[in-house]
C-alpha cells in the first residue's frame, strides 16, 4: 500500500515508492479524494490528449493503471472514475491528481514490465510477452 497525505501528487508519489522498492512492474489500484486533477482523453484523429483541470474537490471512485519503466525509471499509466457533489460521474486518463484527504493506493507487483515506442500514435506502450 501506498497512502498519500494531503497534498501529495499521485505519480510522484507512486514513481517515488517504486524506485525506493526496486519495483519494475506493478498494477495499481485505488480510491480516495482529490483537490487538484488534470484529466486526459486521447484524440486519435490528433493522436494528442484532450486536457481538462479540475481544481475542486472530488472523490477518485476507482484508479486503475500500472507501473513500468520507461527508459529505466518508473512510469506510470493510470486512468480514473471520479464524481462530485452532483453525483455525476466522469473520468479519463490521470496526468495529475494531488490527494485533498487521502489516496489509498494497492501496488500489486507483477513481472518487470518496460514501455518502448508506439510511433504510430506519437505514444509509449508495454512491451508483450515475447
Amino acid at each position: 500500500m501506498v497512502v498519500l497525505a494531503p497534498g501529495d501528487e499521485l505519480h510522484a508519489s507512486l514513481c517515488a515508492a517504486a524506485a525506493q522498492h526496486g519495483i519494475e512492474g506493478a498494477m495499481v489500484s485505488g480510491i480516495g479524494a482529490v483537490d487538484d486533477l488534470e484529466l486526459g482523453y486521447f484524440s486519435l484523429p490528433e493522436k494528442t490528449y484532450i486536457r481538462r483541470l479540475i481544481r475542486h474537490r472530488v472523490e477518485a471512485v476507482s484508479l486503475m493503471g500500472n507501473l513500468s519503466l520507461r527508459d529505466g525509471t518508473p512510469f506510470l499509466h493510470v486512468h480514473g472514475l471520479f464524481t462530485g457533489v452532483d453525483f455525476g460521474a466522469f473520468g479519463g486518463h490521470v496526468f495529475k491528481a494531488v490527494a485533498s484527504i487521502t489516496l489509498e493506493m494497492m501496488v500489486l507487483r507483477t513481472g518487470p514490465m518496460r514501455r518502448v515506442p508506439y510511433p504510430e500514435f506519437g505514444l509509449t506502450r508495454i512491451c508483450g510477452i515475447d
